[in-house]
């Protein structure tokens, strides 16, 4: 019998990413995430049993953004996994979201506005994964699964209902002790504050790759590109189309290290 649990808190306080939608008003914020997770092995098989649960606080401190984008995200969920080999383990898992946003106003651009009621929504979340040791010199995480996002205010003109497909994958291969390679794809759903887009979707793929020199030099580069898609078509003058932003993201280092330390 096995029986092992984590429970974490991650404090943000920074701005928004240059690549992210708020690109012109990249505003100081704070997040704050508690995670906590069990999961439980009965002795001598090769089931797996686990619940995560999850609360996320956002605030914006300028008056801008913080009427649009103060909201908190909670996330419960449960998960049953299938040993098919001693490092790899297959789980099928529901999670159950809501994002309730906390002001209702205008921001002071006077250019967006929002009813907090309008984009609070709820979730259901259905997917599969694979984590582990999924080939020689090969382990991480593969998952695939499907949201379905139902906002609790009907609007004229937006979408109510939504159904999207949603994937992760977080890979590591090493193929000699000085290189490894590291590939990171995402397909999510994030909060907007678009025109009339509550949401958009997502499409990110990074790969890095890090390899060990003498003189305790090592070496990183990586690159990666995202594609985010906004459902709903807005018009600027007599051009209507629906909005799409495509960011590309590059990086080069050496690491110098002073000291190993044992683990």
């Amino acid at each position: 019998m096995g029986l092992s649990g984590r429970l974490s808190d991650t404090f943000l306080f920074t701005r928004d990413p240059a690549f992210s939608e708020q690109t012109g008003e990249r505003q100081q914020r704070w997040q704050n995430g508690i995670d906590a997770a069990l999961n439980y092995s009965p002795e001598g098989g090769r089931l797996v049993f686990g619940v995560t649960g999850n609360h996320t606080a956002h605030k914006y401190t300028g008056s801008d953004q913080a009427p649009l984008l103060n909201r908190y995200e909670q996330m419960v969920g449960a998960k049953a996994g299938y040993k098919i080999q001693p490092k790899t383990t297959v789980w099928l898992g529901y999670r159950r979201g809501i994002v309730h946003y906390t002001a209702d106003g205008r921001n002071a651009a006077n250019t967006a506005s929002i009813i907090s009621g309008d984009k609070n929504n709820k979730s259901h979340y259905f997917e599969g994964i694979v984590d582990g040791h999924i080939a020689p010199k090969l382990k991480g995480s593969v998952s695939t699964g499907v949201s379905l996002r139902k906002y609790d205010q009907a609007n004229a003109g937006r979408t109510q209902h939504s159904r999207n497909f949603v994937a992760g994958a977080n890979l590591t291969w090493t193929p000699s002790e000085a290189c490894l390679w590291n590939l990171s794809l995402t397909r999510a759903v994030n909060e907007s504050t678009f025109g009339i887009n509550r949401f958009s979707i997502e499409n990110s793929g990074d790969l890095a790759m890090s390899h060990k020199f003498p003189w305790k030099l090592t070496g990183r580069i990586g690159a990666g590109m995202s594609v985010s898609k906004y459902p709903e078509t807005t018009a600027l003058g007599a051009f209507r189309a629906n909005r799409r932003d495509d960011t590309y993201r590059q990086k080069v280092g050496v690491d110098y290290g002073i000291n190993d330390w044992a683990s």
